[in-house]
């Protein structure tokens, strides 16, 4: 007698449906911003190394209207999904649904955008990388990176489903990883880690404290983009003094031998030039080294002609067509060194 197949399940128990599969864009954009998803978790548990708690802290507490970047990795990844999605099911004989964002219904600042449910109960991550990045490598190798692993944890916890699988294309090799069960362990740290960066920074508008490890300019002239004028710090008073010296004195002398480096960068290059001459190529051992080729002349945007014609046309001064199309960039700040400093010496 055969055996009646299993009715498949698709249910989300602890997760309910707030958008639809592909649905307005923007309103996709603004629903991100209402909750964490499972890129934001892993980004939490220092498993993203592209993204930070401040970018994120910004994303989620921004008031413009969200606008779409789309960049070629982004865009290939869903492109090729339903491809991965359909290898997956003949691969495993588990069939897929595509569901839209779903929102916790215990925990509503998490949110989950999940590539598929599985037929068997679970959920399905589908991801797409070169084999030479270290997520390839640990693809490949039979492990599960963490920024994914925490991600489908997430997923797991908003939806309450019971497992997940990974479906990941690496380079042109289809690796399938799971099925990976709820790490109830690891599902209640995240809820906490979540809950506590969306109490205390996101319905605040208090900015998390600074990953000293992960801080770059960027960050810093978006945590302080105006200045308080006539107003300092003195390295004394910074809890390790000689830390803080010790790093305004390294940038100082990185300063100079930057600063060195070019010159010598500049003077090298001419007397290559010199050693070249007419000829193409200097080589060693008739190996080519360094190559001083033939270029064409560079085409470019003749804006003086173009203000000239569009005052003639307009009937206006040059100076009035340019001052009618000045624009001023956001305001910032300026590093600079001080001289005063420079003069009394580095051990001053």
């Amino acid at each position: 007698m055969s055996k009646e197949p299993k009715m498949a399940d698709y249910s989300t128990p602890a997760g309910r449906l707030i958008l639809p599969v592909d649905p307005d864009q923007t309103a996709w954009l603004s629903t991100r911003r209402t909750g964490l998803g499972g890129t934001d978790a892993a980004t939490i548990m220092g498993a993203n190394k592209f993204a930070t708690l401040f970018g994120t802290w910004q994303d989620k507490t921004a008031t413009d209207v969200p606008v779409d970047e789309v960049n070629d990795l982004f865009w290939f990844g869903h492109s090729v999904e339903p491809m991965l999605a359909e290898r997956f099911e003949a691969e495993t004989g588990i069939k897929t649904r595509r569901v839209g964002t779903l929102r916790s219904t215990e925990h509503p600042h998490m949110i989950a955008n999940i590539d598929r449910l599985t037929g068997d109960g679970g959920a399905l991550e589908i991801k797409s990388t070169d084999w030479f990045t270290d997520a390839g490598k640990e693809w490949t190798g039979g492990e599960i990176p963490a920024h994914p692993w925490w991600q489908m944890q997430h997923c797991l916890a908003v939806s309450g489903r019971s497992h997940g699988w990974f479906a990941a294309l690496v380079g042109r090799r289809f690796v399938i990883a799971g099925p990976i069960d709820r790490d109830e362990a690891a599902i209640a740290t995240l809820i906490t880690a979540e809950t506590m960066f969306w109490t205390r920074h996101v319905l605040t508008s208090v900015a998390p404290d600074i990953d000293w490890a992960a801080f770059d300019e960027d960050e810093a002239r978006a945590r302080f983009a105006t200045v308080d004028p006539d107003t300092a710090v003195d390295v004394n008073d910074q809890v390790i003094p000689d830390a803080a010296l010790d790093t305004l004195n390294a940038f100082l002398a990185n300063r100079a031998l930057e600063a060195e480096a070019k010159k010598a960068k500049e003077a090298a290059k001419a007397e290559l030039m010199g050693l070249i001459g007419a000829r193409e190529y200097l080589t060693v051992g008739g190996v080519p080294a360094v190559r001083w080729a033939q270029t064409s002349g560079a085409r470019y945007f003749d804006t003086d002609e173009a203000v000239r014609l569009l005052a003639a046309a307009q009937g206006l001064t040059e100076f009035e067509v340019k001052a009618a199309l000045t624009r001023k960039r956001p305001d910032g700040r300026t590093f600079t060194v001080v001289s005063k400093y420079l003069t009394k010496g580095l051990a001053a």
